[in-house]
């Protein structure tokens, strides 16, 4: 099933935009709804259970296919699958526990007191997911979907989960040794992990997908991110977190980092010390202005200034046209990737 056309376009594209480098016109993500599905959609039953809004691929795929049949994928928007366990599985193959709910999965605390933390590749969640993307990889073949590696995170938000969030607060300042020394251990999991899931998932040329934000590239591939580091000191955050996040992206060839909130503000100059960070994502919180507004060109400048890629999505149909303009304007299509809603083919003239 060919959902994507001009592939190797889009993938240049996306080279040139990790280097800063796009000087032919900004990436984009647009997808357009077609004018009748591209083939006859799969009948997805509801479930009983939640698990299997998660574990059940052969579903998972038949949503994904549904979706591209509806969904035409254009200028560098390309066809994923995603196929997470909640976002932070590393916190299960290290010892937790999934509670699921139709709209997330949780993960139950399994650090009472603190003593090492081993990746065992027999832990059942683990086999678990790599056997998934194995199975999801053969009900691709054939199309060009492209499966995306899990959004499994790293660092300090894995031990929140691990160990829940306000003790951890606490233990910055009770247990710092063994904080430390849990964190050190943690991001020593991720790599082997990611290295499983790209191994299976990357194409022939290197490309793979990344489950968040719609990037891709040439090599490994993610986000990276710590959401804690809204509750976190400036002191504290490069105490604790930094060294990890360089240390993480010196490992992966392409690493934009999630960055969630104002409260998370104080830690841009770290991040941007760090070379292994090529974009910044920026989420605004709720009740904030959207992403593209001029309310943060001051952030925007920061980030170009460092020579970071900026990844802006621009949620409301109505301010694509003037956000995009103005943004070009202040700085040209170099570095830049706008993330556009769902549109109709009408609406098209705006991009």
């Amino acid at each position: 099933m060919n959902y994507k056309t001009n592939w190797q376009e889009t993938k240049q594209h996306f080279d040139a935009w990790w280097k800063g480098e796009n000087a032919d016109g900004p990436l984009m993500r647009i997808n357009v709804r077609r004018d009748k599905p591209l083939h006859e959609l799969v009948n997805i039953s509801d479930v009983s259970d939640a698990s299997e809004c998660y574990l059940n691929v052969e579903r998972k795929a038949n949503q994904t296919k549904n979706y591209y049949a509806a969904f035409e994928p254009i200028a560098d928007s390309y066809p994923n699958f995603d196929l997470n366990i909640g976002a932070g599985s590393l916190a299960l193959y290290l010892g937790c526990e999934p509670k699921f709910t139709p709209e997330t999965v949780w993960y139950l605390p399994c650090i009472e007191e603190y003593g090492d933390i081993v990746l065992d590749k027999q832990n059942k969640w683990y086999k678990k997911h790599i056997e998934m993307l194995k199975q999801q990889v053969k009900l691709i073949e054939g199309t060009d979907i492209m499966g995306a590696v899990p959004d499994i995170i790293e660092n300090i938000d894995i031990l929140s989960a691990m160990r829940d969030p306000q003790e951890t607060c606490f233990d910055l300042y009770d247990q710092p040794d063994a904080v430390k020394k849990a964190i050190r251990q943690i991001n020593d999991a991720y790599i082997p992990c990611y290295d499983d899931m790209y191994n299976i998932l990357k194409g022939d040329d290197g490309y793979v997908a990344w489950n968040c934000f719609s990037v891709m590239g040439k090599g490994k591939t993610a986000k990276v991110q710590c959401d804690m580091c809204a509750m976190l000191s400036k002191e504290h955050f490069d105490e604790f977190v930094l060294d990890g996040l360089r240390q993480q992206t010196a490992q992966l060839d392409n690493a934009i980092y999630h960055l969630d909130g104002e409260e998370c503000f104080q830690h841009l100059p770290s991040l941007l010390s760090i070379e292994g960070i090529k974009a910044i994502q920026w989420t605004p919180g709720d009740g904030s202005e959207q992403g593209g507004s001029e309310h943060w060109f001051p952030l925007y400048d920061k980030i170009r200034e460092a020579g970071k890629s900026l990844w802006i999505e621009i949620p409301q149909r109505e301010l694509i046209e003037p956000q995009i303009d103005n943004i070009i304007k202040r700085y040209g299509s170099k570095g830049i990737y706008f993330v556009l809603p769902e549109l109709d083919r009408e609406l098209l003239s705006i991009c």
